[in-house]
């Protein structure tokens, strides 16, 4: 069966919002997986009649043409404590996949937790469902190789709101807030959690 991948467009006052990023990724991931370019262009989706003025998610399933495409409204989910939980060697998310079962797998080792802090080798990379943001007093650090590099962390390091740098799980003390943010939600318009509500190896028993 051929694999499908997943964009997620925030749709906000009737507008769909960075399709360019969108379309950028969509189409290495196409040219990445079958060699050709995508046959389809976000910005010329249509919006359903009944889309009102709020903010809906307009997610797109596709292969080398669009598969599904469905409107939802959209909802911020709060998260208030993250557990770093190490990602196996065989994970691979660099393209936005519609199979998320290895994520899942990960996610149900929350223990309790609202979400799930990802490392790879120790260094930070997503929640489950959003990058990160890290907050020194001074500016907000992302981590320099995310699982999946999101059309909003595009945006955002090309603004220069926020700087891409290796964050350690030990660099954790270095920060005092973790901001979550995606395609469907800005840098401290998602989740802020603290750092002490991070539960890793290193927390002091």
């Amino acid at each position: 069966m051929k694999p499908v991948f997943i964009e997620s467009i925030c749709c906000e006052g009737r507008q769909l919002q960075r399709t360019a990023l969108h379309q950028e990724r969509a189409a290495r991931t196409v040219q990445a997986v079958w060699g050709c370019p995508p046959q389809f262009d976000f910005s010329h989706i249509s919006l359903p009649a009944d889309t009102g003025p709020g903010r809906y998610k307009c997610r797109v399933a596709y292969q080398e043409e669009i598969v599904s495409l469905s409107f939802t409204p959209y909802a911020i989910r709060p998260v208030r404590s993250l557990k770093a939980v190490e990602a196996p060697p065989t994970l691979d998310y660099t393209f936005k996949s519609a199979d998320r079962s290895a994520l899942e797998a990960l996610f149900g080792k929350r223990g309790g937790k609202d979400d799930i802090l990802i490392t790879r080798n120790g260094y930070l990379t997503d929640t489950y469902y959003a990058n990160i943001a890290l907050w020194d007093g001074w500016a907000w650090y992302t981590p320099d190789k995310p699982l999946l590099a999101g059309t909003r962390r595009a945006s955002l390091l090309a603004s220069g709101q926020i700087i891409a740098a290796p964050l350690h799980i030990k660099d954790l003390q270095a920060f005092t807030q973790v901001a979550l943010f995606n395609a469907m939600m800005g840098l401290g318009e998602g989740p802020v959690v603290a750092t002490t509500a991070v539960e890793h190896s290193f927390t002091k028993k």
